[in-house]
């Protein structure tokens, strides 16, 4: 029932767009149901974990207020054993979480892009995408921290590729798309710091800064890369390793890659955590309400995502290595579920 809730609560949003497409677009039902059944896969890499956590909440929470648990510890039962089965069903659900966060969820989205490319809903913001590696556009690798609709461009990174030497690396703070006709594009970059690297030396680099620097990039000819090249949120973990190998040798920061390879199995594992967390709170609160159970659900799921959010950030910026960064919510609240257990089993 809470992955029933979830689910529809997160596609609402999306929803609004895909009637949009029927509306305003005039795209068939069929195209947009197959929009909405590639979101699927997506959205459950969250709902499952946030679902997990509610059913643990309201069921164990009641139990406890009928002092059923209670109960059962007088007939003999070890806590431990009250609780392994829950957590067992948790543990499973974490490991076939890996597969739909790896490959189907991937697949679905590569699958999603293609076909909303195919009905035509594409404008030149289209073409990029913020927190990936963009590979459309021959002889360079655009990497963009924040698109906004209306004021552009923050924060991008341009790697131009040369053959067998080091990329030339430009960074600006901010930037914007204008549309130059002929199937072109005008990427025009604002406080920019360019870094080459000397011919003699590769480890060592020339610095130029500028107030502004355009890169033209052709669209026209970027409709079929963009089709079959895959973006860093489509790619598996095999995948991702394959590029981490191939950038790395241009001298290009992988760090991002390594975030999404982390993030896969963090998220899968959020079960866990949450059961985790989840039955000894249930069990010390002791209210049967559901209300009571989605509120410190959604109190916990708000939370943890906030903290995976930091992380990613604090990663991104190599301020705290991408294990630990990304690794940090679910290890919180796996020992403090832990300890809460363990304190409960010797009440």
């Amino acid at each position: 029932m809470a992955l029933l809730i979830f689910t529809f609560v997160m596609l609402i949003g999306n929803l609004v767009e895909l009637a949009d497409l029927i509306i305003r677009r005039g795209v068939n039902l069929i195209t947009v149901l197959k929009l909405l059944v590639y979101l699927l896969p997506f959205l459950l890499s969250y709902t499952i974990p946030m679902a997990v956590l509610t059913a643990t909440l309201i069921t164990f929470g009641r139990l406890s207020s009928n002092n059923e648990i209670t109960a059962i510890r007088a007939s003999g039962i070890n806590f431990y054993r009250i609780v392994g089965a829950p957590i067992t069903v948790a543990l499973i659900l974490s490991l076939l979480s890996i597969p739909l966060n790896d490959r189907v969820a991937t697949w679905a989205h590569f699958a999603s892009r293609k076909t909303a490319y195919e009905i035509g809903a594409k404008n030149p913001l289209s073409f990029l995408e913020e927190r990936v590696f963009i590979k459309d556009f021959e002889g360079y690798i655009i990497y963009i921290h924040k698109i906004d609709k209306q004021k552009g461009l923050k924060s991008v990174t341009i790697y131009q590729l040369q053959e067998g030497k080091r990329a030339v690396t430009f960074e600006a703070k901010s930037g914007k798309v204008i549309p130059a006709g002929s199937g072109k594009i005008l990427l025009r970059l604002f406080n920019v710091n360019s870094y080459e690297p000397d011919p003699d030396n590769s480890e060592r680099f020339y610095k130029l800064d500028f107030k502004t620097y355009d890169i033209p990039l052709d669209i026209s000819g970027g409709d079929r890369n963009r089709k079959a090249h895959k973006r860093t949120k489509e790619m598996t973990v095999a995948e991702l390793k394959r590029e981490i190998s191939i950038l790395k040798r241009s001298g290009i920061d992988t760090t991002p890659l390594l975030v999404q390879i982390h993030q896969k199995f963090s998220l899968a594992f959020a079960s866990l955590s949450f059961a985790l967390i989840g039955l000894p709170l249930a069990i010390r609160t002791k209210r049967r309400e559901k209300s009571i159970g989605f509120g410190v659900a959604l109190i916990l799921i708000v939370l943890y995502f906030v903290l995976t959010l930091g992380g990613e950030a604090l990663a991104l910026k190599k301020i705290v290595g991408v294990a630990p960064a990304l690794w940090l919510p679910n290890i919180l609240l796996s020992a403090l579920g832990l300890l809460l257990i363990d304190r409960r089993a010797h009440d």
